[in-house]
């Protein structure tokens, strides 16, 4: 039972890789190099650059706004009915009268199931949309695409210029510049111009300054917004580094022998020697380490893409990871670890956790160090072979104690799911403020929880817990199962409360999780290589840097990665590092380090 268990937890796996690279605005990278791929990944920052969380309009004291009454309208829109600035941004949140509109109109939706085979009939008729349209009164004709095809689909549409009214995570689909789609193709509304029908939507946006990653996803530019973002109620560390704490235990060991690199080193070899089932305690992902970035003590990104990851030092330099001296001293630990058996010999066939033979290593007891989702960590204790198996979350690893980390991710409210809506739309107002509404507070209640007795339920006190329907079936995986039947963040947008999936008997573990996580993360990271969220290039930059960063990023991937198993011995760094120079990698940082200087 646990090896099938294991099978269908592979998609809750994912989650564990894509937000290993943190939230989709996490990635601090600046780099306008094309990804590899379309797919809505975990790690996919916004595709381009935008300007700093400063530059993002001011709440600045206006007089209350006057309602535009409307006796006979069949809407129930927020226009003219709440508390703007003179930039029309909302000073409040705003409570709508429901439903929104007693129209027959059909607003069409494109959209994406991960686990539909979870769903006994066709999500239009499950109990979360039906409720949705019962509340709010809107009429929806769901277009389910699978998301294995959603490229493909999307690409399609776009062609023959028929796009669905609403469109879940397009921006991560387009092909190009989203800004262009907005202001030169005019495929997606501008939401910066229908900004009266969004104001819940913009009071969360702006109530978070300091949340670089949100405004900088967010404002494309200043008066230009593509798409409704999934937002959390808080910023959250997404994920984190976790030891098998009952092997700690079994083997009388510190645990704070895992919070510097050596000790961990020392540790996995304890593990290796002594738990016989830990033949290599250790994942290592074709991407380099076991699930984003985390070990990042050496001032540079332990982590390989499509394209070069930049960062700045202390001295105001701009430097591409996997091309410098920390990258060599890097990558000599991890030719260390791995000559020592701590990584699979197998490692380059893990590109994923979905990767053939991953779970069987995973759920058999081979691993015992890993980066997961802070929820998956505590939650995935049940599949694995050994009783009491106990997941102890730690830091991320310094070289020595006290060392504050210079690179990693910024914590950010922004999450996976998205939405843009379409500028043939028929009623855009209607559409807007469909999606406004799960930001409201009423909305948002409801699309965290869902419905009573699918997703949630009352216990003998009256208070709301996580229905048994979306945890009790042990072949369903709960973070996954409750997108069906509540708002599916990972791909839709609206407000989610995370600490509310959390309220049910052993939940508060969880809970402590993400709140230990928080606490490592204040106290040793400060972040000061990353470069600026406003830094932005121009036309012509981005034009040069892109050709010239997806040459250098093959020759990374292409090289790189050979000094892991030895295979490029260390002996030959300086002679990769001048192949770098010969594709023209101090032609791509002077780019990186004039458009750092406009805005440092």
């Amino acid at each position: 039972m646990k090896r099938t268990i294991a099978l269908i937890c592979v998609v809750l796996l994912i989650a564990a890789v894509f937000s290993g690279c943190a939230s989709p605005a996490a990635n601090p990278a600046a780099t306008d190099a094309p990804a590899a791929t379309k797919a809505p990944e975990a790690t996919k920052a916004p595709a381009t650059q935008a300007p700093a969380a400063t530059e993002a309009p001011a709440a600045t004291e206006a007089p209350e706004a006057t309602p535009e009454p409307e006796p006979d309208s069949p809407y129930h829109f927020a226009k003219g009915n709440f508390k703007a600035d003179a930039d029309g941004m909302p000073l409040e949140k705003y409570t709508y009268e429901l439903p929104l509109t007693t129209t027959d109109e059909e607003i069409s939706c494109w959209t994406t199931l991960y686990t539909p085979q979870w769903l006994e009939t066709e999500y239009e008729d499950s109990p979360y949309p039906i409720e949705l349209e019962k509340i709010t009164g809107v009429h929806i004709a769901y277009n389910v695409v699978s998301s294995a095809t959603r490229s493909d689909n999307f690409s399609v549409m776009l062609a023959a210029d028929e796009l669905p009214d609403v469109m879940s995570q397009a921006n991560y689909f387009y092909n190009g510049d989203f800004r262009k789609g907005i202001t030169e193709e005019g495929y997606f509304v501008n939401l910066y111009d229908w900004r009266e029908y969004i104001p819940n939507y913009l009071y969360e946006v702006n109530k978070s300054p300091e949340d670089e990653g949100l405004q900088n996803s967010v404002y494309l530019q200043n008066d230009l917004i593509g798409c409704f973002y999934c937002l959390r109620d808080r910023a959250y560390v997404q994920n984190g580094v976790f030891v098998r704490g009952d092997w700690i235990d079994q083997l009388g060991l510190d645990p704070d022998m895992f919070k510097t690199w050596q000790g961990i080193y020392d540790g996995l070899m304890a593990f290796k020697t002594q738990i016989p089932t830990a033949t290599y305690p250790c994942i290592l992902f074709t991407t380099l380490e076991s699930g984003g970035y985390h070990w990042d003590c050496f001032d540079t990104y332990c982590y390989t893409g499509s394209s070069m990851m930049m960062l700045v030092d202390e001295n105001g330099q701009v430097f591409g990871a996997n091309t410098t001296y920390r990258d060599k001293e890097l990558m000599t630990e991890i030719n260390r670890w791995f000559m020592d058996g701590i990584f699979d010999p197998m490692w380059m066939s893990f590109d994923t956790m979905t990767a053939a033979g991953y779970m069987d290593r995973w759920v058999g007891d081979q691993i015992g160090y890993s980066v997961q989702s802070t929820s998956t960590g505590i939650e995935q204790e049940i599949i694995l072979d050994t009783p009491g198996a106990q997941m102890l979350p730690m830091p991320d690893p310094v070289l020595y104690e006290g060392q504050i980390l210079h690179v990693g991710t910024n914590d950010s409210r922004l999450y996976y799911g998205s939405a843009a809506v379409s500028a043939k739309c028929e009623n855009i107002p209607l559409a807007l403020t469909w999606i406004d509404w799960r930001y409201s507070e009423e909305g948002s209640d409801f699309c965290t929880m869902g419905v009573e007795g699918y997703g949630f339920e009352y216990n003998e006190k009256g208070e709301k817990r996580v229905s048994e329907f979306v945890r009790g079936n042990p072949l369903y995986v709960y973070s996954m199962h409750i997108l069906l039947y509540a708002l599916d963040s990972m791909v839709d947008p609206g407000l989610d409360k995370n600490y509310q999936h959390y309220w049910y008997d052993g939940g508060d573990r969880i809970i402590e999780t993400y709140d230990t996580f928080a606490a490592y993360k204040k106290a040793g990271f400060d972040g000061s290589f990353l470069l600026p969220r406003s830094l932005k290039l121009t036309d012509d930059e981005r034009s040069a840097s892109s050709t010239l960063g997806a040459e250098l990023g093959t020759y990374i991937s292409e090289n790189y990665l050979a000094f892991v198993d030895g295979s490029k011995p260390l002996s030959e760094w300086d002679s990769y590092v001048k192949g770098l120079e010969e594709i023209g990698l101090n032609d791509y940082l002077a780019i990186y380090q004039g458009a750092y200087e406009r805005v440092k």
